[in-house]
């Protein structure tokens, strides 16, 4: 009872049992709905486990059956449990399809399942390609090193876990047989090159035996050729010793003639003059001019006779020997020239016997001559070469002989043929005659009979035999030996004696025979071209038949152009195909052909270049506009309408190259140009574009930069330097560049989301800050109350206090006054102490009892009344800080009032920071 009287209750009685709110009776309501709910999905599911789990066990082995169950089943578990149980890809497939909307577990687990089955499928058949690969590997010899190391990456990037045994083992072996077939070969191949050292230097020991048996025959050679020389200079020194005797006996001569009269130098030109130039007829090898000047020395000569005149010995001399000269030589000549006749003759037969249907020629009997001694024939053989072979070239003059194989008039020289023979028909046929040249070559030369008495006789060798089989032939080349043995026969009888007539006959019946062919081809050619000359008179024809369309840009017209284009190119390509003009159409119609020619092609082409001429021109025009387009400054972009002025440009280049089309190079020139403007202008566009996206870009990075500044704030940063932050944050927002619309609204919501978070750091900052002075409150305010209780140490206090730490300055000089001075209670009466906590409880709205809410309601009304009256209580605070610290000063209150402050203090945490400060 005096408890009560004094207000001494206890801390129970000043904690009235808490009210529940409604808001707590419906969150109590509502979780024990969900409790009984969760009850009931458990009983269901235990229900559903028991009446699934076997049917799960049943479809075990059965993808279909899993795949069932799976979609039936109301169970997560036995639905994750059944996708697992499935095997096959395809089932798999179907489950990842039939999960995809709704059981995302369940669609993961089949999508992971279908995914890796996948992946062993792919695996295994790569392995098994691998292993055919390695199988056809072995078959290739040498094995290619790079195939073989891909072989093994290949294999090395596959996944073991995902193949089978039986492949990775199938793999091992084709690679083991591999590496022993690779051995095998370098072994070959270091035995082959160990063989091939061996041949090598057997090979060069034999080089070297061979070189010095070289050696040993160039030896002897020079042994022989020594003994040869000496006996030429023995033989020289005979004729010396000769020489010297003719001298001598010439000088003798000479001394005996002294006594005769000897001719005058002018009478003696004549003769010297005739000797000097037979002399040089035989030494260029010219018989007939020699034969002149012979004859002239022997008119001037018996001139001198006639006169009684001498002339020197050694000019006598000199004209002997051309005299002596002239008789070997024309002996050579009789039997050279029959000789060289005989075998033109031959030469005709063989061509003869080249052609089908060649008579047969019996073989000449054998003359037997008398062949001159070998110092006759060493002068003679060099004056009568130019009769064995009249062409520059010896070769040429025995080339009829050997006919090439051809097999059609194509191979000729003719007008009428357009493309070179193949090489085949080219080719000589070198086994036709060649014995016959050969036979020709060994032949020994003789001479007529009127030298036979000088010479000894001796048999001529037997001609080569006939070809066993006629060769085909190049009529060129048959043609070009029939001509070469007309000309050497006429040649023959310009320099030496006429032939017999039966040895003409016999030359010229096998030369019209062999010339045959010849005359059919140049009729088959004649042909030929009279039919080349009636089909290009066709074609010109087909030209007449072509209309000119009339000038103008309708559709008729450029249908017309085009048809006339096209007759034009059909024209052109049929007649390159009938060939060379100037060598398929017969020559006297060559003229007539080609002015008929120029008149088609002109009534044609003389409109269709005018049109073509106009139309390049508009496509200049087309081409200069494009250019227009290309600004001159290559950092200013095109205009805003050059794309869509472009696209015009290109449908109006469509349409008249589809009116009329221009030669192709031109075409071709024309269209680069075009282009090339064109594509500028979408270069520069595109150069535009990504210069503003770079920009777009550089801002993009700005921003975000000043986004992630503004996250990157520490939350420990002093609230001043937060807030300075924040607003210099805030103002380079603002004044940063601009970038694309479609991004904005993201870097908008991410910057207030990091501005909200920085506030919120702030906030964050300001509240601890307050808690820590009302923890600082508490802490100084229960170092008063030790101060204030009896036997309290002093300067452990003092020293507590100064380590304590800062509150609010407010506070702080409300308690000095109660630290420093002497303890004692007051300075407030009770009651005033009582209305002032009635007062700060209110303003916080703290929990009361029923007695204190009525003490409120009362004071708030006192306070209203007041308000009212115009008057307020003596010496009452007027302000809630003035109060809270009046109540700071107030020492040794009672336990009761004490603990309303202790948990008004406490209330401070909740409150608004810098209340009652």
């Amino acid at each position: 009872m005096l408890n009560w009287i004094f207000k001494k209750r206890s801390t129970l009685e000043l904690r009235p049992a808490p009210v529940p709110t409604p808001a707590a009776v419906a969150a109590a309501a509502s979780a024990q709905v969900e409790a009984d709910k969760a009850i009931a999905r458990a009983r269901q599911a235990e229900a559903a486990q028991a009446e699934w789990a076997p049917r799960l066990d049943a479809a075990r082995g059965d993808d279909a059956a899993l795949l069932r169950v799976a979609q039936e089943t109301p169970v997560l578990d036995l639905k994750l449990a059944a996708v697992q149980a499935i095997a096959g890809e395809a089932t798999l497939k179907l489950a990842e399809r039939a999960f995809r909307d709704h059981d995302r577990r369940v669609h993961r687990l089949a999508k992971q399942r279908w995914e890796a089955a996948v992946v062993q499928r792919e695996a295994r058949e790569r392995a098994q390609v691998l292993i055919d690969n390695a199988t056809a590997l072995g078959t290739e010899m040498p094995i290619p090193v790079n195939r073989l190391v891909s072989l093994d990456r290949d294999w090395a990037a596959l996944p073991a876990a995902d193949l089978e045994a039986s492949q990775t083992e199938a793999f091992t072996q084709q690679r083991q047989r591999l590496d022993a077939l690779m051995r095998e070969h370098d072994e070959k191949l270091a035995q082959a090159q160990r063989q091939a050292a061996e041949a090598a230097a057997q090979a060069q020991a034999e080089a070297a035996a061979a070189q010095e048996a070289r050696r040993a025959e160039q030896a002897r050679l020079d042994e022989e050729a020594a003994a040869a020389q000496a006996q030429r200079q023995a033989d020289q020194q005979r004729d010396a010793q000769a020489r010297d005797q003719a001298q001598a006996d010439a000088a003798a001569e000479v001394a005996a003639r002294k006594k005769a009269r000897t001719a005058s130098t002018d009478q003696l030109a004549p003769l010297i003059q005739a000797v000097t130039d037979g002399e040089a007829a035989l030494a260029d090898g010219e018989l007939g001019a020699m034969e002149g000047h012979i004859d002239a020395a022997d008119a001037v000569v018996q001139a001198l006779k006639t006169q009684g005149l001498q002339w020197p010995d050694k000019l006598r001399h000199r004209l002997q020997d051309l005299h002596a000269e002239r008789g070997r030589l024309n002996g050579w000549r009789r039997w050279g020239g029959a000789r060289a006749r005989e075998d033109l003759v031959a030469e005709a037969e063989t061509l003869a016997r080249l052609v089908p249907g060649a008579p047969a020629v019996p073989p000449a009997e054998p003359e037997v001559v008398a062949v001159p001694n070998d110092a006759a024939a060493s002068h003679v053989e060099e004056a009568v070469a130019h009769i064995q072979a009249p062409s520059e070239a010896p070769e040429a003059a025995a080339e009829p002989v050997v006919a090439p194989a051809v097999t059609d008039a194509s191979d000729t020289e003719g007008a009428g043929a357009e493309t070179a023979p193949p090489e085949s028909a080219q080719a000589p046929e070198a086994d036709v005659v060649a014995g016959v040249e050969a036979a020709a070559a060994a032949e020994t030369p003789a001479l007529s009979a009127e030298t036979a008495a000088d010479a000894a006789p001796v048999a001529p060798a037997p001609r080569a035999p006939r070809a066993p089989r006629a060769p085909k032939l190049n009529l060129k080349t048959h043609a070009d030996a029939i001509q070469n043995l007309r000309n050497r026969w006429k040649e023959l009888d310009r320099v030496g004696a006429a032939a017999s007539g039966a040895l003409w006959h016999r030359f010229d019946s096998a030369l019209k025979h062999a010339y045959q062919p010849v005359a059919a081809l140049m009729a088959a050619q004649k042909a030929a071209r009279q039919e080349n000359l009636a089909a290009r008179l066709t074609l010109l024809a087909t030209l007449d038949d072509v209309a000119v369309p009339a000038a103008g840009a309708s559709e008729e017209g450029a249908a017309g152009w085009k048809a006339l284009i096209h007759a034009l190119d059909r024209f052109h390509l049929a007649w390159r195909q009938l060939g060379p003009v100037a060598h398929t159409v017969p020559a006297a119609e060559l003229d007539r052909l080609n002015q008929l020619l120029r008149q088609a092609l002109g009534r044609l082409e003389d409109p269709l270049a005018a049109a073509r001429r106009s139309a390049e021109a508009q496509r200049e025009q087309l081409v200069a506009q494009a250019l227009a387009l290309v600004p001159a400054d290559e950092s200013q972009p095109p205009a805003f309408d050059a794309p869509r002025r472009v696209r015009d440009l290109q449908a109006q280049w469509q349409q008249q190259a589809r009116s009329l089309t221009l030669a192709r190079n031109t075409e071709r020139a024309l269209w680069d140009r075009f282009r090339a403007a064109t594509n500028a202008v979408f270069e520069r566009r595109e150069a535009a574009v990504k210069t503003r996206d770079a920009e777009f870009a550089a801002n993009l990075v700005l921003r975000e930069g000043l986004i992630q500044a503004l996250v990157d704030l520490p939350a420990d940063l002093p609230e001043a330097d937060l807030k300075r932050a924040l607003a210099e944050h805030d103002q380079q927002w603002r004044q940063a560049p601009e970038v694309l619309r479609v991004q904005m609204p993201k870097l908008e919501a991410r910057w207030q989301a990091a501005r909200e978070k920085a506030v919120h750091t702030l906030a964050s900052s300001g509240q601890r800050r307050w808690l820590a002075h009302v923890d600082a409150l508490v802490a100084r305010l229960a170092l008063c109350r030790e101060r204030e209780a009896e036997g309290a140490d002093a300067d452990s206090l003092a020293a507590r206090w100064k380590e304590a730490a800062e509150t609010a300055p407010n506070w702080l000089k409300a308690l000095a006054p109660r630290w420093q001075q002497p303890v004692t209670a007051g300075p407030l009466a009770g009651d005033a102490v009582e209305a002032l906590l009635l007062q700060l409880e209110a303003s916080l709205d703290l929990p009361a009892t029923p007695e204190q809410q009525a003490a409120r309601r009362q004071l708030k009304l006192q306070a209203m009344k007041q308000a009212l009256e115009g008057r307020g209580g003596a010496g009452a605070p007027k302000s809630a800080q003035e109060a809270f610290a009046a109540l700071l000063r107030q020492g040794r209150l009672q336990t009761a009032l004490a603990q309303r402050l202790d948990v008004l203090v406490a209330g401070l945490r909740a409150a608004t920071p810098g209340t009652f400060v």
